[in-house]
C-alpha cells in the first residue's frame, strides 16, 4: 500500500499518527504534526490559566520547502482526516468522534486549533514538484476550508511567496 503524509515537516515531528486506510483508493493517509501535542495543551492551558483563554490557534499547512497536499484524495477525505487528528486529542477518550458521521459537529472549544492557515509555498530546488501548483491540490483545498467553515473553524491562506 502507499503512504501519504500532509502537514508537518518530515524532518522534524513529534507525534505521527496511525496510517488509515481513506476511501476506495486502498492507500493510507497519516498526518504528521511538528510541534509537541502534550506541551502545546499544557501552553493552551497556562494562557487560560493567565486570563488569555481566548487567544486563537491555528495551525499551518506547508511553508517554504513544506509539503502540498497528497494527490489521490479529496478534499473531504483530507478534512476528514484532519477533523479526526484535531478533536480526538480533545475529548474525553469515552467521547470519541466519528468522522464517518456528518451530523457529527465539532463543538467550539474541543479542538487542538481553532483553525487553519494555508501557507503552501514553493520549493527552494527549481524543477521540484512543489514549485508548480496543481488544480487537485487547489480544489482539495478549497474544499477542505468549506467543511472547516462549516465546522465553525478559521481559515485564513498566506500568499505563495516569501
Amino acid at each position: 500500500d502507499d503512504e501519504h503524509e500532509y502537514g508537518g515537516n518530515k524532518d522534524n515531528y513529534t507525534k505521527p499518527e496511525q496510517a488509515e486506510d481513506i476511501g476506495n483508493s486502498g492507500q493510507k493517509l497519516r498526518i504528521k504534526v511538528s510541534q509537541n501535542i502534550e506541551n502545546y495543551i499544557k501552553y493552551k492551558e497556562y494562557l487560560t490559566s493567565i486570563g488569555y483563554g481566548n487567544v486563537v490557534h491555528l495551525v499551518a499547512f506547508g511553508g517554504w520547502n513544506g509539503p502540498h497536499l497528497p494527490s489521490g484524495f479529496s478534499g473531504d477525505e483530507l478534512y476528514r482526516k484532519f477533523k479526526e487528528v484535531n478533536t480526538q486529542s480533545c475529548l474525553d477518550k469515552e467521547k470519541k468522534f466519528d468522522a464517518s458521521n456528518d451530523d457529527d459537529v465539532i463543538p467550539i472549544g474541543d479542538t487542538l486549533w481553532d483553525g487553519m492557515d494555508w501557507d503552501i509555498e514553493g520549493h527552494d530546488i527549481i524543477k521540484h514538484p512543489n514549485n508548480e501548483f496543481t488544480k487537485e491540490c487547489l480544489d482539495q483545498m478549497g474544499q477542505f476550508s468549506q467543511l472547516a467553515k462549516q465546522d465553525g473553524l478559521i481559515v485564513s491562506m498566506a500568499p505563495p511567496e516569501s
